[in-house]
């Protein structure tokens, strides 16, 4: 098998404001919307991996996100010298919400289940949006990697709009065939 030696990290050309966003999302630190920044701690002490969940990385192919994402940790780093988070960053990996879903990063949805004539479909849209729903391509997703999360949601969604009948759902596994 080849062996790759490892390459200095450059963020691409022309990406400066997928980097700005992103680093005003680190120090944001939202709790809906997007990007979606999930840090999960590796085994070596003080150390994790970074995996953003974000509709931008459409535009940008895979190889680029990493670089993207390491560069807008070091800007965050810049503001924050006494707790800089890029050197302690061991992988960085950038998704699209379908990219992530397929992956099954967010076993947890929310879906309205009320016939059209029940519920003004304008202010479904409007409750999903407001509980960070993304467009998808096949329409509104409202996804959870947590099931606290999404029974926040649920709770907020059934005392705004209990009209829409609202069901929590969670992927317990794959169909595979014998």
């Amino acid at each position: 098998m080849p062996v790759l030696p490892n390459q200095p990290v450059t963020p691409p050309a022309g990406y400066d404001p997928l980097i700005a966003t992103l680093a005003e999302e680190l120090e944001r630190e939202g709790q809906v919307g997007e990007p979606l920044i999930f840090e999960n701690p590796v085994q070596a002490q003080g150390r994790f991996f970074a995996v953003v969940v974000w509709s931008a990385w459409r535009a940008v192919p895979v190889r680029q996100r990493a670089a993207i994402i390491l560069e807008a940790y070091r800007r965050y780093d810049q503001a924050h010298p006494d707790h800089p988070k890029a050197p302690q960053l061991a992988m960085a990996t950038g998704m699209t919400w379908e990219e992530a879903d397929q992956r099954g990063l967010f076993p947890f949805s929310i879906t309205p289940n009320a016939h059209p004539d029940e519920v003004d479909s304008q202010a479904v849209r409007d409750a999903l949006r407001n509980e960070g729903a993304i467009a998808t391509a096949t329409g509104l997703k409202l996804r959870f990697a947590s099931r606290e999360a999404a029974q926040q949601a649920f709770q907020r969604l059934q005392e705004r709009l209990p009209q829409a009948h609202w069901s929590l759902n969670q992927i317990v596994g794959t169909l595979e065939e014998d």
